[in-house]
């Protein structure tokens, strides 16, 4: 059975210090979880406890992991984690695909004719449109032989 007890100035000051899920710090105090939510709300305090340590914002600006990893090791979502750092003022870049290399026999030209215009025409091998008519679907590798 669940008796009721006035609120302490101690339970009240681990209340506004706590940084862990409100679950935790209820039943650190003996209280439940409605119980210490209804009481912060009360203190005019925020219903989240979730303020940012010392070691989330390090992690934030020395981490190279990408965002959504980062978040979900920190317990936070990317949301949270944007508005972190641009509050700290920080810049996380996000990754990217490393560019493609075009290949030494790429860069090399071919003779194409266009099945559409009916003309035979060189291009680079990575470029597939006709010089003429620009078109980009209907071509074939001209048969020199």
């Amino acid at each position: 059975m669940i008796v009721w007890r006035p609120w302490s100035k101690t339970e009240d000051d681990a209340l506004r210090d706590a940084t862990g899920p409100i679950r935790d710090v209820a039943a650190a105090l003996g209280r439940t979880e409605g119980a210490a939510r209804a009481r912060r709300g009360f203190l005019g305090l925020n219903d989240r406890i979730c303020r940012w340590t010392d070691a989330e914002d390090e992690a934030l600006r020395t981490s190279i992991e990408p965002t959504k990893v980062l978040a979900r090791r920190l317990g936070r979502t990317p949301g949270a984690m944007a508005r972190r750092c641009a509050t700290l003022g920080i810049v996380r870049i996000k990754r990217v695909a490393p560019p493609v290399t075009i290949r030494a026999e790429a860069s090399t030209t071919v003779t194409r004719r266009c099945l559409q215009c009916r003309v035979t025409f060189e291009t680079p091998r990575h470029l597939f449109v006709c010089a003429r008519c620009k078109s980009s679907v209907t071509w074939r590798e001209a048969d020199l032989g």
